[in-house]
């Protein structure tokens, strides 16, 4: 009789090993994602430390670098309905461009 493992696939009777996940399930309300970041180095070296720090619980890397995440965004939240419109960030441009001529000249 097949064996079934915890995703549901068949393990022939000869098969031991090879249908496990490689990582635990996640919570029930978690969702794994990838995402291409780029910082500076100091910075990764700090998102590094930080990820070791929560690995010491037994997380999974993943895990203890969203757990970081999600503690620094608890720190600082994101502000209510503030968007940026594209020409307050054109005024903006537009007055760095007019100090660096004064400067200039």
């Amino acid at each position: 009789m097949a064996q079934l493992d915890r995703l549901g696939r068949r393990r022939g009777a000869t098969q031991g090993r090879g249908l496990r996940p490689l990582f635990p399930l996640l919570p029930r309300s978690w969702l794994s994602r990838a995402l291409r970041v780029a910082m500076p180095e100091p910075a990764w070296a700090e998102l590094d430390a930080r990820a070791e720090v929560e690995r010491r619980g037994g997380e999974t890397r993943a895990r203890a670098l969203g757990r970081v995440l999600m503690a620094l965004m608890e720190r600082t939240p994101a502000a209510a309905g503030a968007r940026v419109h594209w020409l307050d960030w054109e005024r903006d441009k537009a007055q760095r461009l007019l100090g660096a001529g004064s400067r200039a000249a």
